[in-house]
């Protein structure tokens, strides 16, 4: 009965290791949390039906790996009116004669590796490029409160879906990017709050899963109402985003309280 319990610990613990770096394993615990479903977009592991299903709905959908990372391996997918579907990698667009030949075409792309396909959020834009934010949430070891340490946007290098500053991306901080944007006529006090509270529910939730994790790296969107989506919750959240901001605030601030753990 011992051993039993040993190895029933030991294949949880594996997955439990395993759930760290899978997009839709997390998606489905975050999924089963009433407080953040209305924050999350549309998520399917991606099949010929759910990509019909998904881009019929949406019109433009996201098509990822479930355990990539710095947005490698990203598809962006829209319909257009005269029944062509687009489909854009990094900074590069092609457009097929339709759903099937698009499917086919993703799936030549993807090859064996696991995929999900999301529903495409009409992002808030700083000038005329999109931006999504990094929000770094902490607690101390023996306490159960978390505290957003971090806050910075990503904009979309000119030409690309993806925000990352290798793809032409810039860094600024949250208020800055909130007063530059589309949304700059909205509270940045009220959104600022809206998005502190989002990302420490995430926080939260994660850790039932997660019950030894101090740090997390929220993605989080506003779409052109000032809306908010989780895109994902980052259990090793790199640095370098606050690194490479000219203030290094807040990178001092999350550091320390690492540090004092």
């Amino acid at each position: 009965m011992e051993r039993k319990s040993i190895r029933i610990g030991k294949v949880a613990e594996s997955m439990a290791v395993i759930a760290r770096f899978n997009k839709w394993s997390k998606y489905k615990f975050m999924r089963n949390a009433a407080e953040l479903v209305p924050y999350l977009p549309a998520t399917s592991p991606m099949s010929e039906r759910s990509f019909r299903e998904m881009s019929e709905r949406y019109g433009r959908v996201v098509v990822k790996p479930v355990d990539g990372m710095q947005g490698q391996g990203i598809f962006h997918v829209s319909c257009l009116s005269d029944g062509r579907y687009e489909v854009q990698h990094e900074n590069r667009k092609i457009k097929l004669a339709g759903r099937r030949e698009t499917y086919s075409f993703l799936s030549k792309q993807i090859g064996s590796q696991s995929y999900i396909v999301q529903q495409s959020i009409d992002r808030a834009t700083v000038g005329e490029r999109a931006f999504d934010l990094r929000i770094i949430v902490q607690r101390k070891k023996n306490s159960r409160r978390w505290v957003v340490t971090g806050r910075v946007a990503k904009v979309v290098g000119s030409g690309y879906f993806v925000s990352n500053t290798s793809r032409k991306g810039q860094l600024l901080l949250l208020d800055e990017a909130l007063g530059r944007s589309s949304l700059h006529r909205l509270s940045r006090k009220e959104l600022q709050e809206r998005i502190d509270g989002v990302a420490l529910a995430c926080a939260k939730t994660l850790t039932e899963h997660f019950p030894r994790q101090v740090i997390y790296g929220i993605d989080i969107g506003l779409d052109k109402r000032g809306k908010v989506w989780i895109f994902e919750g980052n259990l090793y959240p790199a640095m370098s985003h606050f690194v490479k901001l000219k203030d290094k605030t807040m990178y001092r601030r999350i550091m320390a309280y690492g540090e004092g753990q």
